[in-house]
């Protein structure tokens, strides 16, 4: 695996075959690692579907259900090494997905957390800092 642009300005479809999808975790987990990044989402990796992975494991089909507050967030991306820029993201957010178990999830994340995956989530939407 390995970084690819190719998708990362087009909204990611969501994901159908779940277990296909699952068997990619560790080896988009170790490039994230590799990387030094707290995130890495499909479409940065040339895949077109809806998930990511980050320090907590891995988040196929995520939804942004309530955001709360607004911060500055100082962010870099590992599709544009050694560039940041500051971007307003919601303090906490309450979000729904499924994890790398297939076990569907509901949390409410704040701080850094809510931060990361405001920013895997928008890359899965299209939308990129650069």
């Amino acid at each position: 695996m390995k970084l690819d642009p190719t998708y990362l300005s087009t909204r990611s479809r969501k994901v159908d075959d779940i277990d296909e999808t699952r068997k990619l975790y560790k080896e988009a987990a170790k490039l994230m690692r590799q990387k030094k990044g707290v995130g890495l989402a499909a479409n940065q990796v040339g895949h077109n579907e809806r998930w990511f992975v980050w320090q907590h494991g891995m988040v196929i089909n995520p939804e942004i259900i309530s955001k709360t507050g607004s911060t500055p967030s100082k962010e870099g991306c590992l599709s544009f090494p050694g560039r940041t820029t500051t971007v307003r993201r919601a303090k906490i957010v309450e979000v729904r997905y499924i994890d790398e178990q297939g076990k569907s999830k509901e949390k409410v994340l704040n701080g850094f957390h809510a931060i990361v995956f405001q920013h895997e989530f928008d890359h899965l939407n299209g939308v990129c800092l650069f």
